[in-house]
Order: C-alpha cells, then sequence, then structure tokens
C-alpha cells in the first residue's frame, strides 16, 4: 500500500473569487503599476514550494526574483525578458525564471498565471 501522509489535501479554489491579496514583493515599475494580486493555495511550510495563482493589469515593470519561478499563463498577452530573451506571452504558454534573474515584464492585456516558486537547490557533491 502506497504511503500518501507527504501528500497535500486537494486543494480547490475560484479564481473568479474575491480572495486574492495585494503582491508584497519588490519590482521596478517602468510604466504604469500592474497592481499585482495574488492567491496562494494552502500555507506551504518553509522549503517546499509555493503555488498560486497570480494577476495584473497592463503595465511594464522589472522583478528581481530570489527563487526558481515556473509561470503558466492562463489569461492575457504580453512578454517578458530575462537576459535578453524574449518570450511572448499568451494563454497555454509556460516558462520558468533562474534565481539571480532579472525579468523585464510587459502586460499587454489583463494576465492571469499560475505559478510555482521553489528555492534555489543545491546538489550534494558525489562522494
Amino acid at each position: 500500500m502506497n504511503d500518501l501522509s507527504n501528500i497535500y489535501p486537494s486543494i480547490s479554489w475560484d479564481p473568479d473569487s474575491q480572495m486574492w491579496e495585494d503582491g508584497d514583493f519588490p519590482l521596478t515599475l517602468i510604466d504604469r503599476d500592474p497592481e499585482i494580486q495574488i492567491h496562494v493555495l494552502g500555507d506551504p511550510p518553509p522549503g517546499d514550494p509555493t503555488v498560486g495563482f497570480a494577476r495584473g493589469k497592463p503595465s511594464v515593470f522589472e522583478v528581481s526574483l530570489s527563487t526558481h519561478e515556473t509561470v503558466f499563463i492562463l489569461e492575457g498577452t504580453g512578454r517578458v525578458e530575462v537576459d535578453g530573451r524574449l518570450v511572448e506571452l499568451a494563454p497555454g504558454v509556460a516558462t520558468t525564471f533562474k534565481p539571480g534573474c532579472v525579468a523585464r515584464w510587459t502586460i499587454d492585456t489583463p494576465i492571469r498565471e499560475l505559478f510555482v516558486m521553489s528555492a534555489p537547490v543545491t546538489l550534494a557533491e558525489e562522494v
């Protein structure tokens, strides 16, 4: 029998609900405030990945990342540039960012994404 004690309970959430919170992270505004709001699923313990939804309004901004972050675009369009590489954002597009990078976001139409953030992982050296 499988041990399921380490699996989080199932969490469901309606992204059209009013359970959004203002995003509390530093960003550099370039053109308009994206008024980013987030909803984190569950309450992960320190060191565990953080999974949730984010939404933002048309704007241009930069954000420095301290964690690995993967985003999957659910609605909206725009683009994100990291280290001279441009990714066009549209529903169904996913991209991953490394810790330490600066991402320049351009949101053309209101955007909604699913995100997963996790702490940098240090692989043990082989013995």
